[in-house]
């Protein structure tokens, strides 16, 4: 018996160029519904009035939006220095912040206002004119662009996040371009609507997480909650201890966890455990249908 197609929007990731004026989670939140998504969270909140990349999970896809934060971001930002100032006072206080800093969340964030490391990574001056530079920065996730530039003396006049992890702004949709692919899907044109949508499997490959090929007696024990030990293993990538891995059979994604021991050691054919599965994405029923 053939079972009702899954809408592909219920089981992957969009990259919006999120627009002014909108909270995060509004944004999130409409994009989901114009998807027809049975559910929709998002990686990286950004202010209401800053713009730019913002990653939009929708329907399962929402189980692994812990393993794609905290990546790095760049943005790329206007400071008000409050006075004329000259090129060499701008990059002289970007020296001064580049590296690891301390930062205090602003009153605004619903963080608890405690100081905390954060590295910057890159930041350097794009265009300066009087009073008012622009800049772009490589900053570690959870950064506060605004507190960057109350630090260094001045006060931000406009934000825009460029690139989240490898995702950058060449990558993303306006919403009306999303609007116009769903609108197409609902006439049975869904070509444009699938160039957009990026499923979990492509979305750790845009990541770079490792990746190990397991046979289906293993999946099996994953999808009842054991880890995976060695023999289970067909083909590793490369990661190291600690890492998240992505758990295949064949092309399908079973689950994320972590890895026990290096890849080093798994294509050494050893034994012992090798993975502690963090999240199943296919359960038994559904490795039970590959069969």
């Amino acid at each position: 018996m053939t079972d009702v197609m899954e809408n592909p929007a219920d089981n992957s990731f969009i990259f919006v160029d999120k627009p002014p004026n909108m909270l995060s989670h509004e944004t999130t939140s409409w994009v989901g519904r114009i998807l027809g998504a049975k559910k929709a969270g998002h990686i990286g909140t950004l202010d209401p009035k800053v713009t730019g990349v913002l990653i939009v999970a929708l329907g399962r896809a929402t189980r692994l939006i812990q393993f794609f934060s905290g990546m790095k971001k760049e943005y790329v930002a206007i400071i008000d220095w409050k006075k004329d100032v000259s090129e060499q006072f701008v990059l002289g206080k970007f020296s001064k912040f580049k590296g690891e800093i301390t930062q205090t969340p602003p009153e605004m964030s619903a963080v608890a206002k405690r100081p905390r490391k954060r590295t910057v990574y890159e930041i350097e001056l794009v265009e300066h004119n009087g009073r008012f530079s622009v800049f772009r920065c490589l900053v570690d996730a959870g950064t506060y662009i605004r507190t960057l530039c109350k630090d260094m003396g001045g006060e931000m006049k406009d934000l825009r996040r460029t690139a989240s992890g490898p995702v950058t702004e060449k990558d993303t949709f306006i919403m009306q371009k999303i609007v116009d692919a769903a609108n197409l899907a609902k006439k049975g044109k869904t070509s444009e609507l699938e160039r957009m949508l990026v499923s979990p499997e492509r979305m750790i490959g845009i990541f770079g997480m490792g990746k190990l090929w397991i046979n289906r007696k293993a999946a099996l024990s994953i999808a009842n909650g054991a880890p995976l030990a060695m023999p289970g293993i067909t083909k590793a990538g490369d990661f190291a201890k600690g890492d998240y891995v992505a758990l295949f059979l064949g092309d399908s994604l079973v689950g994320i966890g972590e890895a026990l021991v290096g890849s080093d050691e798994i294509k050494k054919a050893g034994n012992g455990l090798a993975v502690k599965p963090m999240r199943v994405v296919m359960g038994q029923a559904k490795l039970l249908e590959k069969d």
